[in-house]
């Protein structure tokens, strides 16, 4: 019986006309454009100050790393003057790239980081440069061979002596020695090029100008074949077509660190 009175009168799944499907549609963007336009309406209801200026800077957060032996009374004005005029400007208005630029201009800040936070903070890291070598006796350098000015005296770094300009040539001299003969303390390059290295050792080697990589291979075997004695080597002069010349400890009266000054 039901089955022929499901044949006799077939059923059919309900589906919504098509007008009314649109008319949901368009429902939905209505009401979506309604919000837009109450939204828009609302922004420009706002004073212009808040798109032009916006509230300006109130609060300046300061980080300065390291904290241990950081900037004194000097270096703290010449940040501030750096900072002039910062609280005057709208949040919208502040040019962080150029703010930065002026910051990292100063010779004891190695890099400034800036960020914005709504609606008028401003947020302010610096890390302080830090001295990797001892430049010519009187100065640092950082470890990209940069001369910087140290917020503090620090001793026991390595040392490097060179002609102004060649601060960076030295350093990767120094890097190349130091990982040929396992620890340098001292380097000296002239003008005309003559390199020469006092070993963590005490051994102080004569590189001269040329050659240099066959020079370090014939210092190295030397040394190498030397191992009982190594302590004992005091000068190795590297500046032959090949072969070289050594003295020991024992057949001098005193190295200075000054020798290199004589070049």
């Amino acid at each position: 019986m039901k089955k022929w009175l499901a044949r006799k009168y077939p059923t059919k799944k309900w589906t919504a006309p098509m007008d009314l499907v649109l008319s949901r549609e368009s429902l939905i963007r209505g009401i979506e454009w309604k919000l837009v336009l109450v939204a828009t309406l609302l922004l420009l209801s706002l004073p212009a100050d808040v798109f032009v200026h916006s509230s300006n800077i109130k609060e300046v957060f300061l980080n300065i790393q390291p904290s241990a032996g950081g900037p004194g009374p000097a270096e703290r004005v010449s940040l501030s003057n750096r900072l002039q005029g910062v609280r005057e400007q709208g949040f919208w208005q502040l040019d962080l790239h150029s703010l930065q630029a002026k910051i990292e201009s100063l010779d004891w800040i190695y890099r400034a980081d800036l960020k914005k936070h709504w609606p008028n903070r401003l947020e302010l890291h610096i890390l302080v440069e830090e001295p990797a070598y001892i430049w010519n006796n009187n100065g640092y350098l950082n470890a990209d061979g940069e001369e910087i000015n140290s917020l503090k005296s620090v001793s026991g770094l390595p040392r490097i002596h060179a002609p102004e300009g060649l601060s960076q040539e030295a350093m990767a001299h120094f890097h190349r020695l130091h990982r040929a003969f396992g620890g340098v303390d001292i380097l000296w390059l002239d003008l005309r090029g003559n390199l020469r290295v006092l070993l963590k050792t005490g051994t102080l080697i004569d590189l001269g100008t040329t050659d240099l990589d066959s020079r370090i291979v014939r210092a190295q075997s030397i040394i190498r074949n030397m191992a009982s004695e190594a302590s004992d080597l005091a000068t190795l002069d590297l500046r032959y077509s090949n072969g070289a010349a050594f003295t020991r400890h024992n057949r001098i009266t005193k190295i200075s660190p000054q020798i290199g000054s004589s070049m």
